[in-house]
């Protein structure tokens, strides 16, 4: 496993973007209700927000 995380553009059937930054497996992803943030947690105890527009990290929280 390459530990990333890939939004498709189904419509062209290829990744649109390829998120990385993770250490350990990714066991859960979620999008905010208006579709413009996405969180993806790691086993490595992170959790980062994404902007899926751009594919750019808005942010990391870590386990304290």
């Amino acid at each position: 496993a390459d530990l990333a995380v890939r939004l498709w553009d189904l419509a062209r059937g290829e990744a649109r973007h390829t998120l990385v930054a993770h250490t350990d497996a990714v066991c859960g992803l979620s999008f905010s209700p208006d579709g413009k943030l996405l969180a993806s947690a790691s086993r490595d105890g992170t959790i980062v927000l994404w902007d899926p527009g751009s594919g750019g990290e808005s942010r990391r929280l870590t386990r304290g």
